[in-house]
């Protein structure tokens, strides 16, 4: 699915938060989920920072 297919699905399915989940370099799973208002094209091309201390 491309990024115009995701941004339809959420706009479709209502969807208020997204949760990113991911294993960190010492192998703990993390997650860190935000409004759906800060997912953009721009997160799909160059990624999101996460404060992981």
């Amino acid at each position: 699915m491309d990024v115009k297919g995701v941004m339809g699905l959420v706009k479709e399915k209502g969807i208020r938060l997204v949760d990113y989940k991911f294993v960190d370099l010492l192998g703990t799973w993390q997650h860190k989920t935000v409004p759906v208002g800060e997912l953009d094209e721009s997160v799909f091309v160059e990624g999101t920072g996460f404060d992981g201390t």
